[in-house]
């Protein structure tokens, strides 16, 4: 009798395991830069977890990915984003056309390097709230604004 309840315990707790696994498992994300002008510079790509240097300090960013704008075609580049457990994000991608790994703005904080914010169609740079995308997976188009 105990052995047998021994038994149905070993069992449950394999299968709680199994689905602290699956509810965990990690997403394919693959994020797709439209809009590049030219092919100067840099794409760079940033994943936030968090409100810490969203939307443009890449120090900061969960992860950061750089493409040569001269490898667009049609103005456009993807980039696969690895191993993105489930949670909120956001997703910034701008056009860095002189490498200095920032982004340029005018005096009165408007970009003047093309970006693009998931979440957020608009030049203005949202709050990390307004452009976070939950549990993102699939291709995530960002249109970079000059």
């Amino acid at each position: 009798m105990i052995s047998g309840l021994w038994n149905v315990l070993r069992v449950l707790r394999i299968l709680f395991g199994l689905f602290l696994l699956v509810s965990t498992s990690f997403a394919a994300v693959e994020i797709e830069v439209t809009g590049i002008a030219n092919q100067r510079g840099d794409i760079c790509v940033m994943v936030f977890s968090g409100k810490a240097g969203f939307p443009d300090d890449p120090e900061k960013a969960l992860m950061k990915f750089f493409v040569p704008a001269s490898k667009a075609k049609g103005g456009a580049v993807r980039i696969k984003v690895p191993d993105l457990k489930k949670g909120n994000f956001a997703f910034v991608a701008l056009h860095d056309e002189d490498r200095n790994r920032k982004l340029k703005k005018n005096f009165l904080g408007i970009p003047k390097e093309g970006v693009a914010v998931s979440n957020y169609p608009k030049l203005r740079l949202p709050s990390f709230e307004k452009a976070a995308v939950r549990n993102p997976n699939g291709v995530l188009k960002l249109t970079l604004s000059y």
